[in-house]
């Protein structure tokens, strides 16, 4: 990051955070929640790979 980003970031608040809220990424329990419903585990780890894959072209890819 460069020091302009740095002071950009530092001037404005992110949307939904109140005045005097602390960051998100500061509190304890940030980067556990985020781990556990970012990502499911099944997708990280690969063991989904039996499943259907998902249509290339979304759904209208569907309608051939």
């Amino acid at each position: 990051m460069t020091e302009h980003d740095e002071r950009d970031r530092a001037r404005l608040a992110p949307l939904g955070q109140a005045p005097g809220d602390t960051e998100p990424e500061d509190e304890p329990n940030f980067a556990a929640e985020h781990d556990k419903t970012a990502v499911a585990e099944d997708i990280i780890t690969g063991t989904d790979t039996d499943r259907e894959p998902e249509s290339p072209r979304g759904w209208s890819g569907m309608q051939r």
